[in-house]
């Protein structure tokens, strides 16, 4: 299972960046670490790429006295 699993993950996986703090001259600094390869639990084929036609919720916002201009 562990070699069809590898052999999926290229084609299949994410990848994220695992970042490590480090402190230079009293600075707090950030590199890249190890790259952590997993499948989603969640990620699914898009079906279909495109925009709806629906209001912002900029718009919506804009009903209500709280919202200055």
């Amino acid at each position: 299972m562990r070699d069809i699993c590898l052999s999926l993950l290229n084609e299949r996986g994410l990848v994220i960046i695992e970042w490590v703090r480090y402190v230079e001259d009293s600075k707090v600094r950030w590199k890249e670490g190890k790259k952590r390869r997993f499948f989603s639990k969640a990620f699914e084929h898009v079906q279909h790429w495109g925009f709806k036609d629906v209001t912002h919720m900029a718009n919506h916002l804009q009903l209500y006295t709280f919202v200055s201009n």
